[in-house]
């Protein structure tokens, strides 16, 4: 089978580390020099590509006697897609949606016109990372989702977490929860702030650079020392997660995880976990989701959660969350027995702590073993070898 790829790293989306390492065999230049290579029985033609390739002619872009397989890593003019696919309807394609947050394979005001688009065609098929919502011609798979993250530096650091373990677990006098905020800006994140008790085994923190948090006088104890020379308004820059890591998430032997679109997304299209959580799987920490739905899509993702650090009233209402509902307006029902959990886990005796802190552990290196797996030894070539019975 003929495949035209259209990728610009040795990232393994349908190969394996392994697979191919043993096809360069040392040669680090063989995907610049050597552009076609077979791996089970698929023979790839590499056609590395600019994130405005959409741009050149539509008649020498893609190619009728093969499948033309696109990773998307860039936000995309839909008007510009739309040409180049009518003009390419006789051609089959296969996307993989690599950008990360919500809407970012198109504009937000596109996102329905694309799933429609996509949705009717008969010569385009998508692997996403959307788990709540099917559509036709689109598949979510738990190995974009969580390797969304990796080698995608522009967006967020994912070797800092993924190989900084050894930095974390040799780190003393950790507290035992960690709570840090970019922005203090929506209820939950403030009824957190104001409910939970400044105990000394609780490091609680807001982001003292944060604009939003300046103008609306919020308070913090905690102040970066890493001057950022870009201008940002709200958004957490690149440069400060290094600073995050080293100064607020190795302090602590878990983390409470506030995630952002599983709270306030309108459509179920958006609802997924980012890098709030992504990073402490990738770090092997242990972690309490601040709201149901995140604490579900773990499970969704074929991960584990952290029972050990619940209360059973908490881990009964976060299993019994409907994640096709959306939380976006709803009323906080969970906030109590979430503040319940924090102080209960604050205060509990050393003893215990010990034992459920290390059933804990466990979990978080099933967790990072399971995404090593996911991002290296996991290939989708199934899906290029099974395109038209999709």
């Amino acid at each position: 089978m003929k495949v035209y790829l259209y990728q610009n790293t040795r990232e393994p989306y349908f190969w394996t580390k392994d697979e191919l390492e043993n096809i360069e065999n040392g040669r680090k230049d063989f995907l610049e020099k050597n552009k076609i290579f077979t791996i089970r029985n698929v023979e790839f033609h590499l056609r590395k590509y600019v994130s405005e390739f959409m741009k050149y002619s539509v008649e020498e872009n893609f190619d009728s006697d093969a499948l033309n397989v696109l990773i998307l890593n860039f936000e995309g003019d839909f008007n510009m897609f739309k040409h180049v696919f009518e003009f390419n309807k006789n051609k089959k394609f296969l996307f993989v949606i690599k950008t990360v947050e919500n809407y970012s394979h198109v504009h937000e005001r596109y996102h329905d016109e694309f799933i429609n688009y996509v949705s009717n065609s008969e010569n385009i098929k998508v692997i996403w990372d959307v788990s709540e919502i099917k559509y036709k011609n689109f598949y979510f798979e738990p190995k974009l989702h969580l390797q969304n993250y990796y080698n995608n530096n522009i967006n967020f650091p994912a070797d800092l977490f993924l190989y900084g373990k050894p930095i974390f677990d040799s780190q003393t006098d950790k507290k035992r929860i960690g709570i840090h905020f970019n922005k203090a800006h929506t209820l939950l994140r403030q009824k957190i702030i104001n409910s939970t008790p400044f105990k000394n085994n609780i490091y609680l923190t807001i982001n003292s650079d944060c604009l939003e948090n300046i103008n609306n006088n919020i308070s913090t104890n905690y102040t970066s020392n890493v001057y950022e020379n870009n201008f940002f308004s709200d958004k957490f820059p690149p440069t400060k997660y290094i600073d995050s890591f080293i100064n607020l998430n190795i302090k602590s032997e878990m983390e409470l995880v506030y995630e952002t679109f599983t709270q306030n997304s309108s459509k179920l299209d958006y609802i997924k976990l980012n890098e709030k959580t992504i990073k402490h799987l990738y770090l092997g920490k242990p972690f309490v989701h601040s709201d149901p739905v995140s604490h579900k899509l773990l499970e969704v993702n074929g991960l584990f959660n952290y029972k050990s650090l619940f209360t059973p009233n908490l881990y009964e209402i976060y299993t019994k969350t409907d994640t096709k509902k959306l939380l976006n307006g709803e009323e906080i029902y969970w906030l109590d027995a979430l503040i319940d959990n924090i102080v209960w886990l604050s205060e509990m005796d050393e003893n215990e702590w010990t034992i459920r802190i290390k059933e804990a552990n466990d979990v978080a290196k099933k967790n990072r073993d399971k995404i090593i797996e996911l991002i290296f030894n996991t290939s989708l070539i199934n899906y290029i070898k099974n395109y038209n019975e999709l």
